[in-house]
């Protein structure tokens, strides 16, 4: 039987050295950046809803301060960019057990 649901663990990391390279002709900076991902995780679970439901988000943990609910969260608006990259309805829940402290530069948003 298949699931409608997946779960994916990802770490919180530590950046161990970043070197910043000269401005490029372009305004940007090359960089450099040695990290380590250390036993602090977030648990993201995607599970698939009846067409017509669309994305909904909840945000569960200890670290649950300032992380938004709603459109403007960043899981939300990626699944919702899947969606009309490949041209299809999303309709999902999704489900993300914060371990990871906010703004606390490991990696938190990006998990």
């Amino acid at each position: 039987m298949a699931s409608n649901s997946v779960t994916v663990r990802v770490p919180a990391k530590v950046n161990l050295q970043l070197s910043v390279g000269p401005r490029e002709a372009d305004g940007f900076h090359n960089l450099v950046s040695v990290f380590q991902a250390i036993s602090i995780f977030d648990d993201v679970t995607i599970t698939k809803k009846s067409p017509g439901h669309g994305i909904s988000i909840s945000i569960t943990g200890e670290h649950t301060h300032g992380v938004p609910e709603d459109q403007s969260n960043l899981a939300v608006k990626a699944a919702a960019l899947v969606g009309s990259k490949f041209d299809f309805d999303v309709d999902v829940h999704i489900e993300v057990k914060k371990s990871i402290p906010v703004a606390g530069g490991m990696a938190g948003g990006s998990a």
